[in-house]
């Protein structure tokens, strides 16, 4: 079935799937549309039993099917794959069940395909995301922004970590703009060239992640908000909050 983004946060109407006798585990395939399959999902999880009763499993965020270097012209971090890319995002498993309930959102704009597929338990019950490479991917280890605030710009952490993710919200804006990261102990100055990008709408959520992985910086963790992909371009817009997640 086809899924059409309403809002990052704001689930779409169930989409249901009965379980067959004796399979007890899902299979979620998401076929994500270019040019938005740099977007992630996310999905919320219902168990239906065979009582009537129904248990919330869980939520998961997909990592979006990216990989490589965006071009100079298109700016920034990860490239979108030019073609679709069909694959399990998640599995469920809850012994006992007859029924699978799950909701959708992401981005406004963001396209895909959504098919649910009954399937074998694959364990205890739960509900375990999984990477574009098919591993399962463990909860993000993160410390938040030690100043919630909006802000045009900020250092993370000066010191040696890895990035996992930014993730946060564009509050307010017009048109355009670049959530840029650094590997870097300060703020960079202009004209400086990004090591992450992502582009973010007025009043839109975004998300980096590194494709294959957390992915060392060796100086620190900085982001900001730029006008331009490639090279830093201060706004001096005071617009994002930003969650980094890092160990």
């Amino acid at each position: 079935m086809e899924i059409n983004g309403g809002g990052f946060g704001r689930p779409l109407q169930d989409l249901e799937i009965s379980a067959e006798k004796g399979l007890c585990g899902l299979s979620i395939v998401l076929l994500e549309k270019a040019p938005n399959n740099g977007v992630p999902w996310q999905l919320d999880v219902d168990v239906r039993y065979k009582n009537g009763g129904r248990v919330q499993l869980g939520s998961v965020v997909t990592l979006p099917s990216t990989s490589g270097a965006l071009a100079q012209t298109n700016g920034g971090g990860f490239a979108q794959r030019p073609t679709s890319n069909s694959r399990v995002v998640a599995i469920a498993s809850a012994p006992g069940a007859v029924g699978w309930w799950v909701r959708p959102s992401a981005a406004i704009g963001a396209q895909a395909d959504l098919s649910l597929i009954s399937g074998p338990n694959y364990g205890a019950q739960g509900l375990i995301a999984l990477s574009p490479s098919g591993q399962p991917y463990p909860a993000l280890p993160y410390r938040k922004d030690r100043n919630p605030a909006l802000a045009t710009s900020r250092v993370v952490i000066p010191t040696r970590t890895r990035l996992w993710a930014f993730q946060g919200q564009r509050v307010g804006g017009v048109g355009q703009a670049f959530v840029l990261g650094f590997d870097a102990a300060a703020v960079p100055a202009a004209n400086t060239p990004a090591d992450w990008s992502a582009p973010v709408a007025p009043n839109s959520p975004f998300q980096i992640t590194p494709p294959f992985g957390p992915e060392e910086a060796a100086n620190g963790l900085v982001w900001a908000l730029s006008s331009t992909a490639d090279v830093f371009t201060p706004t001096g817009n005071a617009e994002l909050w930003v969650r980094t997640f890092f160990d």
